[in-house]
Protein backbone atom coordinates (compact mmCIF):
# COMPACT_ATOMS: atom_id res chain seq x y z
CA UNK A 1 0.00 0.00 0.00
CA UNK A 2 1.26 3.45 -1.12
CA UNK A 3 1.73 5.98 1.62
CA UNK A 4 -0.87 9.18 1.24
CA UNK A 5 -1.09 12.46 2.01
CA UNK A 6 -3.51 13.69 4.33
CA UNK A 7 -3.86 17.75 4.09
CA UNK A 8 -6.49 18.99 6.28
CA UNK A 9 -7.39 22.55 6.51
CA UNK A 10 -9.41 23.24 9.67
CA UNK A 11 -10.61 27.15 9.10
CA UNK A 12 -12.49 29.75 10.55
CA UNK A 13 -16.03 28.84 9.43
CA UNK A 14 -14.99 24.73 8.09
CA UNK A 15 -12.98 22.31 8.09
CA UNK A 16 -11.66 20.57 4.74
CA UNK A 17 -9.45 17.67 3.71
CA UNK A 18 -7.79 16.51 0.59
CA UNK A 19 -5.78 12.98 -0.16
CA UNK A 20 -2.97 13.03 -2.43
CA UNK A 21 -1.36 10.46 -4.38
CA UNK A 22 2.46 11.08 -6.35
CA UNK A 23 1.23 15.02 -5.54
CA UNK A 24 -2.64 14.56 -7.44
CA UNK A 25 -5.56 15.01 -5.56
CA UNK A 26 -7.50 11.84 -5.27
CA UNK A 27 -10.20 13.06 -2.77
CA UNK A 28 -11.93 15.98 -1.46
CA UNK A 29 -14.12 16.35 1.61
CA UNK A 30 -15.87 19.51 2.90
CA UNK A 31 -16.88 19.05 5.69
CA UNK A 32 -14.08 17.15 6.87
CA UNK A 33 -14.74 15.62 10.38
CA UNK A 34 -13.47 12.93 12.78
CA UNK A 35 -15.60 10.23 11.14
CA UNK A 36 -13.56 10.75 7.78
CA UNK A 37 -10.23 10.95 9.39
CA UNK A 38 -10.73 7.37 11.59
CA UNK A 39 -12.13 6.18 8.06
CA UNK A 40 -8.66 7.32 6.21
CA UNK A 41 -6.00 6.86 8.80
CA UNK A 42 -7.62 3.20 9.30
CA UNK A 43 -7.37 2.14 5.76
CA UNK A 44 -4.16 3.98 4.57
CA UNK A 45 -0.82 5.00 5.96
CA UNK A 46 -0.60 8.66 5.52
CA UNK A 47 1.51 11.42 6.57
CA UNK A 48 -0.79 14.56 7.51
CA UNK A 49 -0.14 17.93 7.34
CA UNK A 50 -2.68 20.04 9.04
CA UNK A 51 -3.15 23.93 8.53
CA UNK A 52 -4.84 25.41 11.23
CA UNK A 53 -6.20 29.15 11.94
CA UNK A 54 -9.98 27.97 13.55
CA UNK A 55 -11.06 25.25 16.25
CA UNK A 56 -12.12 21.42 15.41
CA UNK A 57 -11.82 19.89 18.73
CA UNK A 58 -13.04 16.70 18.13
CA UNK A 59 -10.55 16.27 15.58
CA UNK A 60 -7.70 17.96 17.28
CA UNK A 61 -7.86 15.91 19.44
CA UNK A 62 -6.00 12.73 17.17
CA UNK A 63 -3.61 14.89 15.50
CA UNK A 64 -0.06 15.04 16.69
CA UNK A 65 2.18 18.85 17.01
CA UNK A 66 4.57 17.46 14.25
CA UNK A 67 1.74 17.37 11.93
CA UNK A 68 0.76 20.90 12.05
CA UNK A 69 1.83 23.22 9.39
CA UNK A 70 4.33 26.26 10.85
CA UNK A 71 7.51 27.82 9.93
CA UNK A 72 9.49 24.79 11.31
CA UNK A 73 8.20 22.88 8.82
CA UNK A 74 10.53 21.46 5.83
CA UNK A 75 9.09 22.94 2.79
CA UNK A 76 10.31 23.83 -0.81
CA UNK A 77 10.80 27.63 -0.38
CA UNK A 78 12.95 29.64 2.32
CA UNK A 79 10.15 31.96 4.66
CA UNK A 80 12.60 35.12 4.42
CA UNK A 81 10.24 37.01 6.95
CA UNK A 82 11.06 38.99 9.48
CA UNK A 83 9.05 36.85 11.98
CA UNK A 84 8.53 33.82 10.77
CA UNK A 85 6.81 32.71 14.23
CA UNK A 86 4.08 35.37 13.57
CA UNK A 87 3.42 33.88 9.99
CA UNK A 88 0.15 32.36 9.68
CA UNK A 89 -0.03 28.68 8.59
CA UNK A 90 -2.69 29.43 6.02
CA UNK A 91 -0.27 31.72 4.11
CA UNK A 92 3.09 29.73 4.52
CA UNK A 93 0.31 26.82 2.77
CA UNK A 94 -0.27 29.21 -0.02
CA UNK A 95 3.00 29.87 -0.69
CA UNK A 96 4.00 26.46 -0.68
CA UNK A 97 0.95 25.65 -3.30
CA UNK A 98 2.35 29.04 -5.39
CA UNK A 99 5.66 26.70 -5.54
CA UNK A 100 4.38 23.61 -6.47
CA UNK A 101 2.23 24.88 -9.12
CA UNK A 102 4.76 26.98 -10.83
CA UNK A 103 6.97 24.25 -10.63
CA UNK A 104 4.85 22.21 -13.04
Amino acid sequence: MATLNLCIDIGNTSTKGALFEDGAEIAYWKPFDIAKFKEITSQHDVNILVSKTGKNEELEEYIKPKEYLSAKTSLPLELDYDTPHTLGPDRIATAAGVISIDSK
